[in-house]
């Protein structure tokens, strides 16, 4: 009797030094309809679990990208988000440099009013950038398709941009290969342009708060063993394979465009971690 009492005396004691190891991690809430939201955080939840660290997801509230980039780190803001890469971030945030989404992310199909299906279909893609189209507010790609030439009209949101595009005040939407599939079949008076794309250097990765050395570590280690066992590419061609296979980027005329926000330490040599 008195061992059994000293057995649940000292599970009772373990049990808040176990519940204090377990760290709660904060990311945006997501439409987890769209397999480009879904992903991340399927990459995510299986990055923490292979590193071995004791963290439970939780969502905060929804919000734009701008206002999650800002209030990262802070009492009601995620600890975590997943976002393109630029100078200005990397000087902010700390990233995580393995790029998510092995730069798909870059390579962007136009979104276009069913009835301009013919019409693209018979452009080059330098006329591109006499055509006016829309992008974030605030997306590094904003900044990127108008260092290229291309007309572009600063939208807060993706509802609103694909507004403007419905009613004709834009001509097209670049859209990355991830997104355009679920977003054409959602709205029954846009299709996917014929033949041409988009293409820029583009790393989408992990940030965390410049305190979070830990779970940047974590996320790192994470990350990189998921990368050996090729667990990494089997999620990814779980999500995207048929995407890719539909997109046929292999055959379409490509504009490609600079990307002088790109950081330097963009690991561009690790052909491992890119399409």
């Amino acid at each position: 009797m008195n061992r059994l009492r000293r057995l649940l005396l000292a599970a009772l004691a373990a049990a808040p030094a176990a519940a204090a190891a377990v760290r709660r991690v904060h990311y945006p809430a997501q439409d987890l309809d769209n397999r480009a939201n879904r992903y991340p955080l399927q990459l995510l939840r299986a990055a923490l679990a292979r590193a071995g660290a004791h963290y439970q997801l939780a969502p905060v509230q929804r919000m734009q990208q701008g206002r999650a980039l800002a209030e990262i780190g802070s009492a009601r803001g995620p600890d975590v988000i997943w976002s393109a890469t630029s100078q200005a971030r990397e000087r902010s945030l700390l990233p995580i440099r393995i790029p998510l989404y092995k730069g798909l992310i870059g390579w962007r199909l136009l979104l276009v009013r069913k009835d301009d299906l013919a019409r693209f279909a018979s452009l080059a893609p330098a006329q591109l950038r006499g055509l006016r189209c829309a992008s974030g507010h605030d997306w590094p790609d904003t900044d990127i398709l108008e260092q290229g030439g291309l007309q572009v009209a600063r939208v807060r949101g993706t509802d609103s941009i694909l507004r403007l595009l419905e009613d004709g005040h834009i001509d097209f939407f670049p859209r990355s290969a991830v997104e355009i599939w679920d977003e054409a079949a959602a709205h029954p008076r846009l299709a996917v342009a014929p033949r041409l794309a988009i293409h820029y250097p583009l790393a989408s990765y992990f940030f965390v708060h410049r305190d979070g050395e830990r779970l940047a570590s974590d996320l790192r280690t994470g990350l990189e063993a998921l990368l050996q066992d090729g667990s990494f590419d089997k999620l990814f061609q779980e999500n995207f394979g048929e995407l890719l296979k539909q997109a046929r980027l292999q055959e379409r005329q490509i504009l490609e465009l600079n990307n002088p926000d790109l950081p330097p330490q963009t690991p561009l040599a690790r052909r491992a971690l890119w399409l």
